[in-house]
């Protein structure tokens, strides 16, 4: 009866497996199809669709695994470890192509293939052994925790020396690939935060260019791939392992492929940097890097910096461009006849803000007096279509921007206050 159990937890285990095969490769021909329409090469979604592929092989050699067809065919063992190596890099040339439209794939970015050339180099004797060597590595690595096999030793050291030279090899890649994982969670995130950065120097309304989405599915599929990998660290893909592990790992894995498949297919449209002016990119990201005043070298006087501001304090003022949705800064520069770059230095300088908050300000004076005169009776507004009244393209957006400017305040909580200064004042 127990082995009837066991073998239907191990089936369902295969049929997990294949899931995530058959939804990976289905995902990556969908998105693939979709971007040939365009009839150009589509960088950003070649790296998806080989990032889905290597999850496809992954779960396919899962799949062997739960199903023992790599204890009848030893040869299959191991094929798809090192591709574990590329899923950080592939994420990252992902992001990079959204964020950075000179981004291509070159010589100086070859070095983050390294890990998994290392890798293969390792596997490629086991790879390459006699039949009957392989059935050895098969029996030994699929029979033993690999952590815990062997030992009676509490050093780690210890423990790695008494393993099987397969067991060494896995050990030592696993917690490689996890290192490698964390840098590249790191790397994503401050990525996104030079992003978004300049972003706020180009743009009002950040609501779907600023790459959140990107950066947590990032961080989501690392940390789940991490969590996997330890799983796997602690408890062989083998009917003497540990079973709640194995099915927990299975169903992380399914479901990341499911999860990463969603996201490449209904993307939101992605910031182009195409269109992005680009004196502005560069003043803005690549003297900054170089540690000096970013604006330095523009010829922009001071005085002449004072004579943009007051005029663009006057259109502020007279014409109300911040109330246009999704405005621009190459946009706002068009109006004032003044060059997008000056516009921004002009803006950093003199205001001390970045484009995005110094619009938003005025937005929420706008709202605000919208708000007075509410409270007063002079106007009669609808408190859910504020936003689009003052400028904002969400509500989400909005609120958080007026809580910034209103010690964290809702615009109906401001409204209360309001009432009640009205009241007092005719008491």
């Amino acid at each position: 009866m127990q082995d009837n159990s066991m073998l239907s937890i191990f089936h369902w285990q295969a049929l997990l497996a294949i899931m995530g095969f058959g939804i990976c490769l289905l995902s990556s021909t969908i998105i693939i199809q979709r971007r040939r329409l365009q009839q150009r090469i589509d960088y950003t979604n070649v790296t998806l669709c080989a990032f889905l592929i290597i999850l496809a092989l992954i779960q396919l050699q899962r799949f062997f695994t739960a199903t023992g067809l790599v204890h009848q065919h030893p040869h299959l063992v191991g094929l798809t470890f090192y591709l574990l190596f590329l899923e950080g890099p592939l994420l990252y040339f992902y992001l990079q192509n959204h964020v950075n439209k000179h981004f291509y794939l070159s010589r100086n970015n070859m070095w983050h293939f390294s890990p998994a050339l290392i890798s293969l180099f390792f596997l490629l004797p086991i790879f390459l052994a006699p039949i009957d060597v392989k059935r050895e590595f098969v029996s030994d690595t699929f029979s033993h925790n690999i952590v815990s096999s062997s030992i009676s030793s509490d050093s780690f050291i210890d423990r790695l020396l008494h393993m099987t030279a397969f067991q060494q090899i896995t050990t030592i890649q696993l917690l490689a690939i996890l290192i490698q994982l964390i840098f590249y969670a790191l790397l994503f995130i401050n990525i996104i935060n030079k992003h978004r950065k300049t972003v706020e120097d180009l743009h009002s309304s950040t609501d779907k260019i600023t790459l959140s989405w990107l950066k947590n599915l990032a961080i989501t599929v690392l940390i789940t791939i991490s969590i996997i990998l330890l799983a796997t660290l602690f408890s062989p893909f083998s009917k003497g392992g540990n079973i709640q592990i194995q099915i927990f790992s299975i169903l992380l894995s399914t479901g990341l492929c499911f999860y990463v498949s969603f996201h490449g297919i209904v993307q939101p449209i992605i910031y182009q940097r195409d269109n992005l002016p680009e004196k502005i990119h560069s003043t803005s990201t690549s003297a900054a890097s170089e540690g000096v005043n970013k604006y330095e070298k523009s010829g922009l006087s001071e005085e002449g910096r004072q004579a943009f501001y007051k005029e663009i304090e006057t259109l502020m003022r007279d014409k109300k461009p911040y109330t246009q949705n999704g405005l621009t800064v190459a946009e706002l520069a068009a109006m004032l006849n003044m060059p997008p770059a000056y516009l921004s230095q002009t803006i950093n300088a003199e205001a001390g803000m970045s484009f995005f908050d110094f619009i938003n300000s005025y937005r929420i004076i706008e709202a605000k007096e919208w708000l007075n005169r509410f409270a007063t009776g002079q106007k009669e507004i609808i408190l859910s279509d504020l936003y689009l009244e003052a400028g904002f393209n969400s509500k989400s957006s909005f609120y958080a921007q007026f809580k910034k400017h209103t010690d964290n305040l809702t615009p109906s909580e401001y409204l209360k206050t309001l009432d009640k200064e009205t009241l007092n004042a005719h008491c």
